[in-house]
């Protein structure tokens, strides 16, 4: 599911920002060339008024609105809630071990314009490989908290010679920080390996039908 505000925001950020700039300096012009070049700040301001409406009303109301719009594009430009949401081409890095950081963060110091216009593209696709003394509860967990499938395949340590269940599991690289999180939780001595895949067809994925 994806919250109303990373929706807001993704779709401002993507479409509706450039619009609303456009239509904003063409107001400025249409004010400032019609019917003649305004000659002074305050014959441009003047032509701002509405009917009755004082320009002073209708420029700070535009510049309210506008404003508002603009910071809430860039309040939420790091809510990544759905399954769905798009990286950047430098998020996009390789899958590190089960205690290094699994995706490439952006520095939340600084702004990153590429939120703005990034292009939309395919989720990196992973399959992940759990070995665990809690499968069980694992996979219950994954399942219900990610909503994604787990298979168990029967598997022996050749060096213990002790019996384990590998739980596979496909997910996409912007679930990699909530496996984690939920896998140290239920077991923190269990390992995870980390593997790329081409494509996964099926529920959740890219679809079966050609």
């Amino acid at each position: 599911p994806i919250s109303m505000w990373e929706a807001f925001g993704r779709r401002f950020r993507r479409n509706y920002v450039w619009i609303y700039t456009i239509l904003w300096l063409a107001w400025i012009l249409n004010i400032w060339l019609h019917p003649e070049p305004a000659t002074s700040l305050e014959e441009f301001i003047s032509r701002a008024a509405i009917g009755n409406i004082p320009a002073w009303v209708v420029l700070v109301t535009g510049l309210a609105f506008n404003g508002i719009l603009l910071v809430t594009g860039y309040l939420t430009r790091h809510l990544k809630d759905a399954p769905g949401e798009v990286l950047t081409p430098d998020e996009e890095t390789p899958i590190a071990d089960l205690q290094g950081a699994s995706l490439k963060k952006e520095d939340t110091g600084s702004f990153n314009w590429k939120a703005w216009c990034r292009p939309t593209g395919s989720r990196k696709q992973i399959v992940a490989f759990i070995i665990t003394d809690h499968p069980e509860t694992v996979a219950e967990n994954i399942t219900q908290d990610m909503k994604r499938g787990v298979t168990a395949l029967a598997g022996t340590g050749m060096h213990s010679e002790d019996k384990h269940n590998v739980l596979m599991c496909a997910l996409t690289v912007t679930e990699v920080d909530d496996l984690k999180r939920l896998i140290s939780q239920i077991d923190p001595g269990a390992f995870v390996m980390l593997s790329g895949a081409q494509k996964v067809y099926g529920n959740g994925f890219v679809p079966l039908q050609a």
